[in-house]
């Protein structure tokens, strides 16, 4: 291998060479077009050549990287710049003292400091006019002309292209580390990992296929519009081949926080990734799902619970991932729990008969108490109160019940601040009704038993654990009955709570309105008590004296 330490010690032009290279300056001077000959030809190359034109010519970096040194005569006149002189591009180099000592930080800085020469032909302001390169400023990300173009084979632009496949041309700069600066200021990392993309299913895809008015001809500027917008028209882009996945995702919870506005709420290549696709066996795994990226506490809470450990077993790959509850695409929360008993008894389906075993009025318990409040022992449990349609059963959301009541729920239903009553609760239900359409369906309040966290959902145990002592709900004073709340469906799927006054569900004022929850020996309601103890003692009182009537009737009749 030939140094640059060793240039300087041997090499120096033979005499020959040093005659040809005055004979040619001197015609240089006697006629210029000589002159202009000479730098097409090439000939003006010769003198640097003499040295570099050695494959194994190199130096090495500061860091420990080789840099090559070597230039070939073929490949200059192959290249655009087959017309341009050395020192155009290298304009430091002196060669009475050249080689010099020097030291190069590394091939990064380098190539970054080469291609500032190219600025002295194709200026900052030409280059960001041209879509390409709007986004390209390697002062900033570190790219390179010659990172793409190459040092010294530059090749015209017209017959790169046609030597390349079209994705091939995509990924020369796709392929490396590339970002796009937003509108907004924000970043987004536009490199593609070419083998990832080959191993996709996407394989036999095209660029433009996915990525319309993009050729090898042109080049729009980049993406627009906030990071929802994108999401939104990648999913449309995704919809020309997987229209029935978009029509169910455009129901879920993730589509609504799209729409709404939220940032950060994820679309299509979110879970499935952009240019990475995998198939669908993928997501059947622990380790390919894709939920635990934004839900990693809920994920983690799920890995300790008895369908994580089974799952992670190998032995029950029955046992279920997070899209086996809450579905793939149209992706619903907890705020609407028949989606989620209807889940469990999808696994479950002889529940309700191995209940009815020992369980007294099996089916209404089921209706009424979420799986979870039962096969999550630990977690604190809350009466939540849902507004629902009589007629059909479903469920008000916070944002409609927003709506109708001038956007604020809460100064709505507990205008006092100290928690809500069962007045406040039925003068509101009836507020409500009142501005709904005459059409509209009356209002009922029907309670459920649930845990109070969502992640508690998830930490389920073994049925060896699960509750199963009837005092802990069916008695005076139980803990399970403790908080009560107005619970209503969130954009995102979750629960929003309002909390009700303690002792709520045994207010008098609550029979109005609470007809849908009613635990024996717990959800007592003392008037009530006292009334039936009264109905009870007037009935009887009645009896007797009817009694009493007919004997002494019957007496005087038989004096008489």
């Amino acid at each position: 291998m030939t140094t640059m330490p060793s240039l300087r010690q041997g090499r120096r032009l033979p005499l020959l060479q040093g005659m040809f290279a005055l004979i040619l300056l001197a015609a240089m001077a006697l006629c210029p077009d000589v002159a202009v000959a000479a730098a097409a030809s090439g000939p003006a190359w010769q003198v640097c050549l003499d040295c570099h034109d050695d494959a194994g010519l190199s130096l090495t970096t500061a860091k420990g990287e080789k840099l090559s040194l070597a230039v070939t005569a073929a490949g200059l006149a192959g290249s655009a710049h087959r017309g341009v002189e050395c020192q155009a591009c290298h304009p430091g180099v002196n060669l009475d003292t050249h080689p010099d000592e020097r030291t190069i930080a590394s091939l990064d800085e380098y190539r970054l400091a080469s291609s500032r020469a190219c600025l002295g032909c194709h200026s900052a302001e030409r280059l960001r006019a041209r879509s390409q390169h709007a986004a390209v400023v390697f002062e900033d990300q570190r790219l390179s002309c010659v990172g793409c173009h190459g040092f010294h084979g530059v090749q015209s632009v017209t017959a790169w292209k046609g030597s390349l496949a079209p994705n091939d041309y995509c990924l020369t700069c796709h392929s490396r580390s590339l970002t796009l600066q937003r509108p907004d200021g924000t970043a987004m990392e536009i490199a593609v990992d070419a083998a990832k993309l080959r191993a996709s299913v996407h394989p036999d895809h095209d660029c433009s296929d996915c990525h319309d008015g993009f050729s090898t001809s042109a080049h729009p500027a980049g993406a627009t519009g906030d990071g929802g917008q994108r999401a939104i028209a990648a999913a449309n882009t995704c919809a020309r081949c997987h229209d029935d996945k978009l029509r169910q995702a455009e129901g879920s919870v993730h589509f609504t926080l799209l729409r709404s506005g939220v940032q950060g709420a994820p679309g299509c290549t979110d879970c499935h990734s952009a240019h990475e696709v995998a198939p669908k066996e993928r997501f059947a795994t622990i380790a390919g799902t894709p939920c635990r990226t934004c839900h990693a506490q809920i994920f983690a809470a799920y890995s300790g619970s008895m369908h994580g450990k089974a799952r992670a077993s190998g032995d029950h790959f029955d046992a279920p991932l997070c899209s086996d509850c809450h579905r793939a695409h149209d992706v619903q929360g907890s705020a609407r729990p028949e989606l989620v008993r209807a889940a469990c008894i999808g696994c479950h389906p002889t529940a309700a008969a191995l209940h009815a075993v020992w369980l007294p009025n099996a089916t209404l318990h089921l209706g009424a108490i979420s799986c979870a409040a039962c096969h999550a022992p630990q977690a604190d449990r809350v009466v939540a109160l849902r507004l629902v349609e009589q007629d059909t059963g479903r469920t008000l959301t916070e944002r409609e019940v927003g709506d109708l009541l001038g956007g604020d729920v809460r100064a709505a239903f507990d205008p006092q601040g100290s928690g809500m009553s069962g007045l406040n609760l039925w003068s509101s239900m009836r507020r409500l009704e009142s501005l709904r359409q005459s059409s509209a369906a009356k209002l009922d309040i029907v309670g459920r038993l649930e845990v109070v966290r969502g992640i508690d959902a998830h930490r389920l145990a073994d049925k060896s654990g699960a509750v199963r002592a009837c005092e802990s709900c069916h008695t005076n004073g139980s803990t399970a009955f403790d908080r009560v709340a107005l619970t209503l469906a969130r954009d995102d799927g979750r629960p929003k709570r309002f909390d009700a006054s303690q002792g709520m569900l045994t207010d008098s004022a609550s029979v109005l309105s609470v007809h849908g929850f009613y635990a024996l020996g717990a959800t007592r309601h003392i008037v009530l008590d006292w009334l039936l103890v009264l109905a009870v003692a007037g009935g009887l009182s009645v009896v007797a004296l009817h009694l009493t009537f007919r004997l002494r009737a019957a007496r005087a009749h038989k004096e008489g």
